[in-house]
């Protein structure tokens, strides 16, 4: 249920025509509602899935990014997820919804509500699982 994201060069340093940061950008933004922060460039904010901070701080969470900080001499940063930032201590965002409280998953929102539709097929057996996309 964790919520990461490479940076954009990561993306870049592919070298594959289509899968730049530039055009999966929108994608990112197209699939999540970021609950987080308002108004950042590159999260979403009306799509299927969410992004929250999933409801709770725990304490061991907040020592770790505090000894982080002051003895691995690392920055802190409230949004490592911008496809910018690296090598940073930060809260880890999770799939969750942040008023339900319960899981946000590709396989609840893309998979399980289309039953209805023809273009997807899932096949499970003993020795084949797959999924069909056409």
């Amino acid at each position: 249920m964790a919520y990461s994201r490479a940076p954009a060069s990561d993306f870049d340093d592919w070298g594959i025509d289509g899968w730049e940061s530039k055009n999966l950008i929108p994608l990112m933004k197209k699939f999540e509602t970021y609950e987080v922060y308002p108004d950042r460039s590159t999260h979403g904010y009306d799509g299927p899935i969410r992004v929250s901070s999933g409801g709770c701080k725990l304490g061991p969470c907040e020592e770790f990014i505090h000894v982080g900080k002051v003895y691995h001499k690392r920055e802190y940063a409230d949004d490592t997820d911008d496809l910018e930032t690296c090598n940073t201590y930060s809260p880890w965002e999770k799939y969750i919804d942040g008023t339900t409280g319960k899981r946000s998953d590709a396989a609840h929102h893309y998979v399980y509500n289309q039953a209805h539709n023809p273009n997807l097929q899932v096949w499970a057996g003993k020795r084949v699982k797959r999924v069909i996309f056409e």
